[in-house]
């Protein structure tokens, strides 16, 4: 396992990502002072970000059904647990975005090859729906 997003794990056997990129944010809130630059304050940490590329291949053990299994967990509209291949618990997660690429069909239209990018950002246990 590479990875495990709620119940959906990446893997060589499932769906596996190529590409990581990770992007935090530090808030720092100007207060401006007359005749002079602005002070800086930091307010803490911001949001925190990341994003998965991968490829899924149909004919490869589980195939086509792993988009509709990020989708189903997209769908939610729940925090997921995110936990890395050593078990370090990452926190929890809400997907954002999910993007798909078909491409290399066979002949009854089913595609062979589906890209993938799956955007992630983080929430704190204590996140607020409306």
């Amino acid at each position: 396992m590479m990875l495990a997003l709620g119940d959906y794990f990446f893997s060589g056997d499932t769906a596996s990502y190529q590409n990581k990129a990770e992007s935090r944010n530090y808030r720092w809130e100007p207060q401006n002072v007359i005749g002079q630059c602005p002070l800086y304050h930091y307010m803490g940490p911001g949001e925190q970000d990341l994003k998965l590329d991968g490829v899924v291949y149909s004919d490869y053990h589980d195939g086509l059904s792993q988009l509709p299994l990020m989708k189903q967990a997209a769908a939610k509209g729940e925090p997921l647990m995110l936990v890395d291949g050593l078990g370090n618990v990452l926190g929890r997660w809400v997907i954002t975005r999910l993007e798909e690429k078909q491409t290399t069909f066979c002949a009854n239209g089913l595609p062979r090859k589906v890209e993938f990018s799956l955007d992630l950002k983080k929430v704190e246990d204590h996140y607020y729906t409306v």
